[in-house]
């Protein structure tokens, strides 16, 4: 599995490289542009419409030992919790579960509505990348994520995640509505931004200053 995720990985990386420098050079079109979002110190804001510099690779990690009903859309090796050791950071589709406390209550679910028409709910995983042992684990997100990247797009040091966010209606293939960046707090993720509403199906991160921060690609 590792070695199935690091090939597709690197097909997909050549293949972004050479579409982000067609865009460049020949002056795509409107619909195939990139929209580039760079962090200005305080918020992310629109940046020159020219992209150019190093796609932002993060190493796959096996996604193996994990059980056979997860659909796992992206499994990344990173540091999102900022201690020094590295976290397979799970994009998950999964059968929904609500919250073990509701079997007490008499209420509808707060969380009822968070799931595709197959049963299937979006979730933010993070597991030993050695053991595979769960270390963190979100509830069904609320705004399905169909699509994430990780990279430091403020310039602090440290990793954030980048999602594309969609819808339950369309499920985990259809267009992202969104982009969002979500940072660690200690204990979860904080949304720190969040654009505005739009279709988007790609996402890539590229350090166009080659200053260590990356710009968010979306298209």
């Amino acid at each position: 599995m590792a070695q199935i995720l690091r090939t597709v990985g690197f097909v997909i990386l050549i293949g972004l490289m050479a579409s982000v420098t067609a865009g460049a050079k020949a002056g795509a079109s409107k619909a195939d542009a990139w929209l580039v979002f760079a962090h200005d110190g305080e918020d992310f804001v629109p940046a020159a419409d020219h992209p150019a510099g190093k796609i932002a690779e993060k190493a796959p990690c096996s996604a193996t030992d994990l059980p056979p009903s997860w659909d796992i859309i992206t499994a990344l090796e990173v540091d999102l919790t900022h201690d020094g050791a590295a976290e397979c950071a799970l994009l998950v589709w999964r059968p929904w579960e609500d919250w073990p406390i509701m079997r007490w209550s008499d209420s509808p679910s707060p969380i009822a509505g968070h799931r595709d028409k197959h049963g299937d709910s979006a979730h933010i995983i993070l597991t030993d990348p050695a053991s595979h042992r769960e270390l963190w684990a979100g509830s069904a997100l609320a705004v399905p994520i169909v699509q994430i990247a990780v990279g430091d797009v403020d310039g602090d040091g440290g990793s954030e995640l980048i999602a594309l966010e969609g819808d339950y209606e369309t499920g985990r293939s259809g267009p992202a509505r969104t982009v969002a960046v979500w940072r660690w707090n200690g204990f979860g993720f904080t949304l720190a931004w969040r654009s505005s509403p739009d279709q988007f199906s790609e996402l890539v991160l590229i350090d166009m200053a080659d200053d260590g921060a990356q710009e968010i690609l979306v298209r």
